[in-house]
């Protein structure tokens, strides 16, 4: 799993472009990244850009880590908003649990797209 994180100037949000097999070691590290960096805020939204990416090898046990590491940085993470874009073959299902598991643990807003469009729109409403 590659990934790439911007902090747009004059935005409330932050980009991460995700590419390849996700796994829960990289999405570990891409986490770690993301809330070290001095221009993270806790008030910032997040648009994961996952369509370059492949959710097919996430097993359940994956996506519970996965949600494990995010709601224990709730605080760090804040009470923004999540847009999740995902991969034009799927993993609406695997990210539908993954929002069930996470959601009602933390103080932000998540919801899953197919357009990136839609995505930023529903971003700059939240």
């Amino acid at each position: 799993m590659q990934h790439e994180i911007k902090f747009h100037e004059n935005k409330t949000f932050v980009t991460i472009r995700t590419s390849g097999e996700l796994t829960f070691d990289g999405f570990q590290l891409m986490l770690r990244e993301l809330v070290d960096d001095p221009k993270w805020k806790s008030s910032l939204n997040g648009l994961v850009d996952n369509r370059a990416a492949s959710l097919d090898s996430l097993t359940l046990h994956d996506l519970q880590k996965i949600s494990l590491s995010v709601t224990q940085l709730k605080d760090t993470l804040g009470h923004g908003a999540c847009a999740i874009v995902l991969p034009d073959d799927g993993g609406f299902t695997k990210i539908a649990m993954w929002k069930i598991m996470t959601e009602p643990e933390v103080d932000f807003k998540i919801e899953y797209f197919n357009s990136i469009v839609t995505a930023t729109e529903w971003l700059n409403k939240s």
